[in-house]
């Protein structure tokens, strides 16, 4: 399963579970609720027993696949899952061990969420003339898009270029170039899971996926692609893993 997959399933499945746990959800009542099969508390049950399996079959081999999608779905509330928690146990919807899987993993969330918070860097206070490298150095990125890079691409551009700025220029220059290599060509983001086209472009995963749902094509030059030709790139994927970490490190030590 893709990081895309994950995330979509994860906002259908937090959309449904925010939806009955608020205001009047779970308390709804209908006309004829058998006839629309309507039982709020076996679907919250259902839902929640279902968010349990996903986050532990580990699909893809990553443990962290889907608490990371849940956190990046933009469903995700801490509030909101602890009520969700809540309304089970009190209306006894589940077992006290599937209530006790629940904050477990509420846990492993709020674990993953503040990793993910520590790799967003602040750089409203770095020397203009650094951001403006970053833009500059961005817009040579082989990328079929026009205009301003992301502000998640100029945050890890000025990451290298912070972290070389009292090196040479020849040194500054390449450290924003390997940074620039780690780059989706077409989102401008650091790649996650990096694969190579037949045409020769790295690309994230999750972004080629969402391209080849429109059109069965390479998006550098149009010819014919599918997902078999995709090709991973494991060493440019510990690259990027080592820039994440590098970068973990520089936060914390600031």
């Amino acid at each position: 399963m893709s990081d895309a997959a994950a995330k979509r399933i994860m906002v259908l499945l937090l959309g449904l579970v925010n939806k009955l746990t608020g205001r009047g959800g779970i308390e709804l009542k209908v006309e004829n609720p058998g006839q629309y099969n309507w039982d709020p508390q076996t679907i919250l049950r259902v839902l929640l027993q279902t968010l349990l399996n996903f986050a532990s079959a580990h699909p893809e081999g990553d443990p962290e696949l889907i608490t990371r999608a849940i956190v990046k779905c933009g469903l995700y509330d801490v509030a909101a899952f602890k009520k969700a928690i809540a309304v089970a146990r009190k209306n006894h919807i589940v077992s006290g061990t599937v209530v006790d899987a629940l904050s477990a993993l509420q846990a492993q969330i709020s674990t993953v969420a503040a990793a993910e918070e520590e790799l967003e860097l602040d750089t409203s206070e770095w020397p203009e003339e650094f951001m403006g490298a970053c833009v500059a150095l961005a817009s040579l990125s082989p990328s079929p898009l026009r205009g301003s890079p992301s502000r998640n691409a100029s945050r890890s551009l000025a990451l290298s270029l912070a972290l070389s700025h009292r090196s040479s220029p020849r040194a500054l220059f390449l450290s924003l170039s390997l940074s620039l290599s780690l780059l989706d060509p077409l989102m401008l983001e650091v790649m996650v899971d990096p694969v190579t086209l037949p045409s020769g472009m790295n690309i994230d995963r999750p972004t080629i996926m969402r391209h080849l749902m429109n059109s069965a094509t390479d998006p550098f030059n149009r010819t014919p692609l599918t997902k078999d030709q995709l090709v991973p790139n494991a060493e440019l994927k510990a690259r990027i893993e080592a820039h994440r970490s590098e970068a973990l490190a520089l936060k914390r030590a600031s």
